[in-house]
């Protein structure tokens, strides 16, 4: 889908600037993506409204997305584009999961979960006055930092600028959110998070989690699943891939060391579990990692 995108508009600099297709930034929605066709978000998608509106569907609910308001679709997301005034001023800031894999960030601390439920219903908040003009900065510099290919640092810089901005955009959310319906069982997910964050190394089991918020496995399960359209074994999973992915990839740890400072049984259950939610074994993925870096 990214691909299709950066081919649609050419080679134009003006419009669209990208790192490989790990971060693409377009000054304009393409063409050939407002034809009301529906397909499946494989980037996270940042959608940012200066002037004029998009609409169009998410997961088959109507949205459409004004002045001075930012959208966000997650991967996984089935969205349509069924058109933008003719008047449309923003930009389109599409994220792979190896992107924000590079930037090290946790989504559930940059952003107070009581937003990120919300989002996955209503993926719109509007922006104050006072922080379009920030807004407007971040993307204005990230367009033009990917614009510096000469620059040899362009990747990090661009890293560390979406990294900030995120938090930056977790703040305007919170403070806006004043007239969202967040859902009920946001209190429940923000006590679950801290508690995974803190233990997801030593009790990847839900009974753990269930007992220390005083209910039933069950009941967790339910609450989280409607929630976040995870279950708790996803995101202990998720905590634990991240994590094992950092020390692979930022540190000399061998992998039965990792594997120990995990609290895995043996490197042979460690590495089972690695290849089944990463798709490749633990010295395969620091070998790539590597490469990347280099």
């Amino acid at each position: 889908m990214a691909q299709k995108w950066v081919r649609s508009l050419g080679d134009s600099n003006r419009i669209i600037r990208n790192v490989g297709t790990g971060l693409i930034v377009l000054k304009k929605i393409p063409e050939n993506i407002l034809d009301g066709k529906s397909f499946r978000v494989n980037h996270h998608i940042l959608l940012v409204v200066f002037k004029g509106t998009v609409k169009g569907k998410a997961d088959s609910v109507d949205v459409e997305i004004g002045e001075q308001c930012i959208s966000l679709f997650s991967t996984g997301k089935l969205i349509r584009f069924e058109g933008a005034s003719s008047d449309f001023e923003g930009y389109v800031v599409m994220i792979s999961p190896e992107f924000i894999e590079d930037m090290e960030i946790s989504l559930v601390r940059a952003v107070p979960m009581r937003i990120l439920t919300q989002l996955r219903h209503t993926p719109m908040f509007p922006l104050e006055k006072a922080d379009v003009a920030s807004v407007r900065a971040y993307m204005e510099l990230l367009f033009g930092i990917l614009g510096n290919i000469r620059n040899p640092s362009r990747r990090t810089s661009a890293v560390n600028l979406v990294k900030s901005f995120i938090y930056e955009a977790g703040f305007y959310m919170s403070k806006n959110s004043g007239g969202l319906n967040t859902s009920q069982q946001a209190p429940v997910l923000a006590r679950l998070f801290p508690l995974i964050q803190r233990h997801f190394a030593e009790h990847r089991d839900v009974g753990f989690y269930a007992d220390c918020l005083s209910m039933s496995p069950n009941h967790l399960y339910k609450i989280v699943k409607e929630a976040s359209g995870k279950t708790v074994r996803e995101w202990i999973e998720e905590y634990t891939i991240a994590e094992s992915k950092s020390l692979l990839k930022r540190t000399d740890l061998n992998v039965q060391q990792i594997a120990d400072k995990l609290n895995f049984q043996s490197q042979s259950l460690f590495g089972k579990y690695f290849k089944r939610l990463a798709g490749m074994s633990p010295k395969q993925y620091r070998i790539k990692a590597l490469r990347e870096d280099s």
